[in-house]
């Protein structure tokens, strides 16, 4: 910090020393500033205190999880809350080799995906069984 007598304070125009003069002060306030202003009362009333009970049953925060594949290759997951809309969903299989994620069906409370291993020699791709998939699923915004 800069002392009273050194050459920054003491020339005129300095912007450095009107910002260590300005530092200095605040640093010697014995009151403790948070930064914001304080609520007023209008604004404490004019929110509610509880969000209403239509929005307590519905879903704006990304949800995920950790399904498993069924002995066809299909992944059925309930959300944990309702979307006001069909979401957006993720799907990762996580397993050996090349994995082909299908959302097969989507709404509001749930989806159902379905994991394929992919044709081999001019066979037809096979259902992949027990194989995890990570899926996220995300409120669309308006």
């Amino acid at each position: 910090m800069a002392h009273r007598g050194t050459p920054g304070h003491r020339l005129p125009g300095n912007t450095l020393a009107g910002i260590l003069r300005d530092l200095d002060r605040r640093s010697r306030a014995t009151i403790r500033r948070t930064g914001r202003p304080a609520a007023s009362k209008e604004s404490e009333e004019s929110t509610p205190a509880t969000p209403p009970p239509s929005a307590l049953t519905r879903s704006a925060r990304p949800t995920a999880a950790v399904i498993t594949t069924d002995e066809h290759g299909r992944a059925r997951w309930e959300f944990p809350c309702l979307f006001a809309a069909p979401p957006v969903l993720t799907a990762l299989p996580a397993g050996t080799g090349v994995l082909t994620a299908v959302l097969e069906e989507l709404n509001e409370a749930g989806a159902t995906v379905r994991v394929w291993r992919p044709a081999v020699d001019g066979r037809s791709p096979t259902p992949a069984v027990d194989v995890h998939v990570h899926c996220t699923a995300t409120a669309v915004s308006a």
